[in-house]
Formats: C-alpha cells, sequence, structure tokens
C-alpha cells in the first residue's frame, strides 16, 4: 500500500466536517446525527468501515422514512448495503 510510505494522505469524497466527526467517534464513542448529516456520515462509515456507526446511521434513516423520500432511500440504501433500510423503504414503496 503506497499510502505507508506519505506523510499525506488524501480522502477523497468525504467532507472535512464529517471526518472530523469520525475522529471524534473513535476517541469518544459519540458522535450527533443529524438529518443534515446522517448520509454523508453513513457514507463515510460505510467507505471507512464504521459498522457500528453505519448501523446507528441506518437505523436514524429508518426513523424518518415516509412516502415521499422512500424511492431515495432505497437506492442509497442497495449503493450501501444497508439491509433494514431497503427493506423498510420497499415495505413502504409497496403500500
Amino acid at each position: 500500500m503506497k499510502e505507508r510510505s506519505h506523510g499525506v494522505i488524501n480522502l477523497f469524497g468525504v467532507d472535512v466536517e464529517i471526518l472530523s466527526a469520525l475522529v471524534d467517534y473513535i476517541y469518544t464513542s459519540k458522535v450527533s446525527i443529524t438529518q443534515g448529516n446522517v448520509q454523508s456520515l453513513l457514507e463515510a462509515a460505510d467507505l471507512l468501515q464504521f459498522n457500528s456507526l453505519k448501523k446507528a446511521c441506518e437505523e436514524f434513516l429508518v426513523r424518518f422514512l415516509d412516502i415521499d423520500n422512500c424511492l431515495g432511500m432505497h437506492s442509497f440504501a442497495e449503493l450501501h448495503v444497508c439491509a433494514l433500510l431497503e427493506r423498510e423503504a420497499r415495505r413502504i414503496i409497496r403500500v
């Protein structure tokens, strides 16, 4: 892995605020999940394999699923392999 020999590693696609929240999460096991940051946080957690944080974000999104956002959430869930979110979005789509 070439990253080992570099002093700086670029994480493309991860917002500075989200990365800061992840670093805080590493040290404190706490993070503030909001409607404004949940999707970016889940994407970064998925990318960096923070499985417990990804699951918490997925559960947060399930609570806000409705008829207006279920199609987009279903696609998002498929992209990030969020089985619970995908299942619940599909349930709403079928209603």
